[in-house]
This record gives structure tokens, sequence and C-alpha cells, in this order.
């Protein structure tokens, strides 16, 4: 217990480390393409480094996964073949948000061991707003509890979607997205996957989807939503895995079961 304390603690000083980086850049960076619709700053990597040597301080022997420096292919085999703790960090999630001066974006790091999340911090530094959780311990934010929505049914539900950057009109997402549209009470697509998992687990959000994210994306929030007392599933309403990271969080399992029976079809 002592070490998984001393985990936690290092996390969210981590994720706050970060946090900070960003806000220090934001007026300062140049951006570059790296790819239609995904921009990348010099934050990125300040902030990473940051997060980085924080958790080398500390940790000098676990491994460490990070969207600037880790390459996404690799990421699979970490999460399959790691028994030891590997700490996977996206210094900066809504980079495109950050890029156009939307204040809504976030550093998540998490640490792993075996497949299970063991502690995560999502910070968003324009909100100072800060969302811990530890296995078995809560999820918390800026210190108070947090609990889930009960909302059960998708016709009183605000529910988040996340995409790829490009989409076909003529594509199964568009369809299922449709699906959802239609029955829902209201959709919203922020830009940025971890505050959207930190927003179900508040229950400011009543359920959440993804296609088109990486573990570092929602690694924190999975542990956020779950020990909020939500659910998290694959897109069918099967178990979640990290390695194929679509996930679909919801405040409670009858909403979640609505879902499932629109985007896993």
């Amino acid at each position: 217990m002592e070490v998984l304390t001393e985990i936690a603690r290092v996390c969210e000083q981590a994720a706050r480390r970060g946090g900070a980086a960003l806000l220090d850049w934001s007026q300062r960076f140049t951006i570059r393409e790296k790819g239609p619709a995904d921009l990348v700053t010099e934050a990125d990597l300040a902030a990473e480094e940051i997060v980085r040597q924080t958790i080398a301080d500390s940790f000098p022997d676990h491994q460490f996964v990070g969207e600037e420096t880790t390459p996404s292919a690799a990421v699979e085999g970490v999460l399959r073949e790691a028994t030891e703790c590997v700490w996977i960090v996206d210094p900066l999630d809504g980079t495109t948000n950050y890029a156009h001066r939307v204040p809504h974006y976030a550093c998540s790091v998490a640490v792993v061991r075996a497949g299970e999340v063991l502690a995560g911090t999502v910070y968003h530094p324009t909100a100072e707003e800060c969302y811990v959780a530890v296995r078995q311990g809560g999820a918390f934010l800026n210190g108070e509890p947090l609990a889930v929505s009960r909302t059960q049914s998708l016709d009183a539900a605000l529910v988040a979607a996340s995409f790829p950057p490009r989409i076909d009109r003529s594509g199964t997402e568009v369809q299922k997205l449709l699906g959802v549209i239609e029955r829902a009470q209201a959709i919203r697509r922020t830009g940025s996957a971890a505050l959207n998992m930190c927003y179900v687990a508040s229950g400011r959000l009543d359920a959440y989807w993804a296609t088109g994210t990486s573990a570092w994306d929602i690694a924190a929030g999975l542990l956020l939503v779950r020990e909020a007392g939500g659910t998290v599933t694959d897109l069918s309403g099967g178990p979640f895995s990290l390695s194929q990271p679509q996930p679909l969080a919801s405040g409670t399992a009858e909403l979640n079961r609505e879902l499932a029976a629109i985007l896993g079809s």
C-alpha cells in the first residue's frame, strides 16, 4: 500500500507539472503539421519531458510510454509483455484545441501493471481541475469524491464521442453516430478523450465512446470512471482492453447496454 500511495503521489505531481508546462507554452509555441488535422507543438515534447523526469526521479527503473516518444505500434506489445509498472502518458490530450487556443485540454498520466491501471491523474490546467484515481481507493476531483450519473436511458443522456481526424461520411462510424443522435438527449465532440472520461466519472457526461483513441488518451480516465462507480466496456459491451482502446464508458450498466446495441452492431 505504501508503494501504491507513492505511485499515486508521483502520478499527480507529474500531471500537474506537465499541465503547468502547457500553460507556460500556450502563448509562445510554433505550430507544425504532423498530419491532416493532427497538429503537434513544442509544448507536447516539453510537457512530456517534464513528466518523464518527474517519474524518473522517483521510479528510475519503471518503463515509460509517452505519446510523443513511443510509436503507437509498440504500445500493445509493451502492455501485453510488461510485468512491472509502466507509466502511460499523454502530455497534451486535446492538441488541436490547444493549437487553436480553445482552453479544453489536459495532461494525462497513468500507471499500469499486468494490464491493470493502478493510479491515474488527469490535470486540466486552464480550469485548475485535477482528477485523481487510485485502484480500490476511489476517484476525486480536487480532493472531493466523484460519482457517475445514474441516467439509465439514452433519451435522457448527454453523450460525447471521439473519432479519427478524417472519417468517411458513408462509413459505419457516421451511421452509428446518427443512430445515437436519433435517440440521445444531446451529443458532444469536445476534442479531449481524457477529459471526456473525467466528465463521465464526475457525472457531467452520462456516457462517452471513442473509435480513434490510444491507450495514453484514456488509461487514467479508465480508472477514474470505474472508481467513480461507472462502467467501461468495448463498443459491443464486452470486456475492455487498453491494447485495443475503443472504450464505451457509461455511468450505468443500463445505459451502456443501450449504447452497445447501437455501437457494437
